[in-house]
């Protein structure tokens, strides 16, 4: 299989090369036998390939036709998608780094979706459903170099949550999914503001998109990115006295009372004993709540309190420890007469937790 890829920036221009996929029990012969009219360092080219799943070895032979220098294996898993009866073709390249894409590992769905099912560029009309191999070249730099370039890297994550909006609307992604319009509306942002912060967040692959129609969706790439949003905030609190001063005047100043921890609420929710109040919006409650939660948006909390018993305690959670939303619950409650708390915390930390989660309006 044969994929091109740039030469190198400098330097003359590379001849071309060829890459075979192999069985691993060729390759680990060491020898490859030259077969009688197939390709030239005996692989898999022109025939049937493994089954998915199965390991196969990328056969990469520097230099022309015939020249037999230096030749690297790699060992890859045949992905799914992978056709048999691969075409000879030359290609320009170095050496295989990886190929990325099908979960096991040979091919990219980066073919133009519209054409249904095509040949892979440069693979001589090979015939791979909605796929292509990506052949990357391997350029070897010293130490120095690579260090500069992986904190390069590290450094793009800085640069993207190097503003308190983008910050919120991480906080916000965090309760689920949520189109640019939501978005803006919950940071007071405009949609252009709005939509710019959201294309640094998702170069720098913290946000992932899907469309529903015409309107596009964002969400957090992963969970991973839930975990770096937590600490962040977690570093900051502990390192910055400004953010201590700010809680300390907000949140502790409103609780009179101690907040609810999570072990608490689980073992007096068990008994009955407590009611467990979502005053988030109603969107974020139904992508996911504390299981038994009632949702009553902080908005229309004045016109439910004559539905709700004095005799038992509330418990009110929002967006997380520094979501202003509990905390004005709270206050209202109380000036109502209500026995209410909040919760330490909020939904993103439950999740995290790895406690239950219900979603929908049940």
């Amino acid at each position: 299989m044969f994929g091109r890829v740039p030469g190198r920036r400098d330097g003359p221009e590379r001849q071309p090369s060829e890459v075979d996929l192999v069985s691993v029990g060729e390759a680990l012969m060491g020898e490859l036998a030259s077969p009688q009219g197939g390709t030239q360092h005996g692989g898999a080219t022109g025939r049937e390939l493994d089954a998915a799943g199965d390991e196969v070895g990328v056969e990469v032979g520097r230099g022309g036709e015939g020249d037999s220098e230096a030749v690297s294996l790699r060992r890859f898993q045949v992905g799914s998608g992978v056709a048999a009866g691969v075409d000879d073709e030359r290609a320009a390249l170095t050496e295989v780094d990886h190929v990325r894409g099908v979960a096991e590992a040979l091919i990219d769905k980066s073919v133009d979706p519209g054409h249904g099912s095509s040949s892979a560029s440069g693979l001589g009309g090979a015939s791979i459903p909605d796929t292509s191999v990506i052949v990357k070249e391997v350029v070897e730099v010293d130490g120095r170099e690579a260090k500069d370039a992986l904190y390069e890297q590290f450094a793009r994550l800085g640069r993207a949550v190097a503003n308190p909006k983008r910050i919120e609307l991480l906080d916000l992604l965090a309760q689920g999914e949520r189109s640019v319009e939501a978005l803006g509306e919950g940071t007071g942002m405009g949609l252009t503001n709005t939509s710019n912060h959201l294309q640094v967040l998702r170069q720098a692959r913290l946000v992932a998109t899907r469309k529903e129609g015409t309107r596009v969706l964002y969400r957090l790439a992963d969970d991973e990115v839930l975990l770096f949003a937590v600490a962040l905030r977690s570093l900051a609190r502990t390192r910055l006295a400004e953010v201590d001063r700010v809680v300390r005047d907000y949140f502790v100043a409103r609780d009179s009372l101690e907040t609810v921890s999570r072990d608490e609420l689980i073992d007096r929710a068990s008994r009955g004993d407590v009611i467990v109040l979502d005053v988030r919006p109603r969107e974020e409650f139904v992508q996911g709540h504390i299981p038994g939660a009632i949702s009553v948006p902080l908005g229309e909390l004045e016109q439910q309190l004559r539905r709700m018993r004095k005799r038992v305690e509330i418990v009110a959670y929002c967006r997380g420890p520094y979501c202003v939303l509990a905390p004005e619950a709270v206050e209202l409650l109380r000036r109502h007469g209500f026995r209410a708390r909040r919760l330490e915390d909020g939904m993103p930390e439950w999740r995290l937790a790895g406690l239950p989660v219900a979603v929908g309006l049940e």
